[in-house]
């Protein structure tokens, strides 16, 4: 946290401080700590943050904290040209655009062209606060029908996807950590569920690739 960081900073004198938003803590952080050291911010934002906390004490904080970071920053990174769009437009910041790279081969599988029944609905990832309203709203259609199948390929603990109604009776939770294992179960869903904040006229809206 912020005494590591201050540690950090002590010890290997850098040059910035790079802080990053998919996870609020490390914004914070890098934003005290570019106001305790006076070393240059550099924000990299993964997802939208304001939007996705409507309310509630995370909603307060992000309200407290975006317009900082965005005022401090010597440059503010986005991860999309969607997100660069959006924040010009909504904040007149001129973010730089660096997307994630992944230089792994593409692996080839085969995929299953038949719809099964039940349908296959398949999430991949980590279960953040962000992506809880669009899951339920997803599991509040589907729960309990006998058409559906919805399977969670996640680290994320059971107890907590059943905390926010998420572990419905039509449903599996479980962790694959090889690659080709966990291509080939998803080649086998008919549906993969990418819940995405939508910024058009701030309303949430529920996205889906097939």
């Amino acid at each position: 946290g912020l005494f590591t960081g201050w540690f950090a900073i002590a010890k290997y004198r850098p040059k910035a401080i790079l802080a990053f938003y998919r996870d609020e803590s490390s914004l914070l952080t890098g934003y005290l700590l570019h106001k305790l050291s006076g070393l240059p911010l550099y924000s990299y934002f993964c997802d939208m943050y304001l939007e996705n906390y409507p309310g509630g004490y995370y909603g307060k904080l992000a309200a407290w904290l975006q317009p900082r970071v965005f005022r401090e920053s010597t440059r503010v990174i986005a991860l999309t040209e969607a997100m660069r769009e959006y924040y010009r437009q909504a904040y007149q910041v001129d973010a730089l655009v660096l997307p994630h790279c992944n230089n792994d081969p593409v692996l080839t599988i085969p995929y299953q062209v038949e719809v099964h029944a039940p349908f296959r609905i398949a999430y991949l990832g980590t279960v953040n606060m962000d992506r809880i309203l669009s899951l339920q709203a997803l599991c509040k259609a589907i729960d309990g029908r006998k058409e559906y199948f919805f399977s969670y390929f996640t680290a994320t603990s059971p107890d907590y996807l059943a905390q926010h109604g998420l572990a419905i009776q039509n449903s599996e939770i479980k962790f694959i950590p090889r690659t080709e294992q966990l291509l080939s179960e998803l080649a086998a869903c008919d549906l993969l569920f990418l819940p995405v904040m939508s910024t058009s006229e701030g309303q949430r809206e529920l996205q889906i690739i097939t």
